[in-house]
């Protein structure tokens, strides 16, 4: 029993670690605007085609396959 109240006391002092250092940095960084570039948006956009390509992918080989099959199915 002592070891479970080591274990879940370290990870609410984490826990609380974590929530302080998230206000320091808001305090640090509340003066800064965002600064947001075009190189900044260009690498968004390509990580999203990164993302989004092999799910189009698989969409366009079960309508593929989809399609096949019906057809196949109906002569």
């Amino acid at each position: 029993m002592n070891t479970l109240w080591r274990v879940t006391s370290q990870n609410k002092r984490h826990k609380e670690w974590v929530e302080e250092r998230k206000k320091q940095i808001d305090e640090e960084y509340k003066d800064r605007p965002l600064d947001v570039g075009w190189k900044d948006i260009l690498a968004m956009i390509i990580a999203a085609f990164q993302v989004l390509t092999p799910v189009f992918f698989l969409v366009a080989i079960f309508i593929t396959l989809v399609f096949v099959g019906f057809n196949f199915l109906l002569k």
